[in-house]
């Protein structure tokens, strides 16, 4: 969970040409979307946004589509990038189209916030930022 007011470090990512933020402290790894050209077990009856699972140097990981799960749609970009999130001792890899840097977000406590993935917006500089909520998507994901 992020604080209500104050500021935040993201990670900033792209979906769909708008930015999101994940929380910096629970990025593990950014790995090169090529890593999905090695296979992704699907996993029969899953949820759409979870792509499979990933063996990422001997460890499963299950990966999710992070637009398809917050926005409905799928990544866009043709060769995604993969990002190694933990909340506790958890671990999930997802899918964005494009990761930008790391950043400090000023977080705004008034913003209504639609999507139970989204913990908060932030700004940084001109630029909205939605801050995803770990924690949430990976206890949802990972029942």
């Amino acid at each position: 969970m992020l604080p209500e007011a104050g500021s935040a470090r993201v990670l900033l990512v792209r979906l769909h040409g708008d930015l999101y933020g994940i929380p910096s402290h629970a990025v593990q790894e950014i790995v090169g979307g090529g890593v999905l050209s090695g296979g992704v077990a699907r996993l029969p009856g899953a949820d759409e946004s979870v792509v499979g699972l990933l063996n990422l140097r001997g460890r499963l990981v299950t990966v999710v589509d992070l637009a398809q799960r917050v926005l409905g749609t799928r990544a866009q970009a043709a060769d995604p990038v993969v990002l190694v999130v933990s909340a506790g001792d958890r671990s999930l890899a997802l899918l964005v189209d494009d990761v930008e840097d790391v950043e400090e977000v000023e977080l705004d406590a008034e913003a209504a916030l639609g999507g139970r993935f989204l913990s908060s917006a932030g700004r940084l500089a001109d630029k909205v930022v939605l801050i995803v909520d770990v924690n949430v998507l990976v206890a949802e994901t990972l029942v």
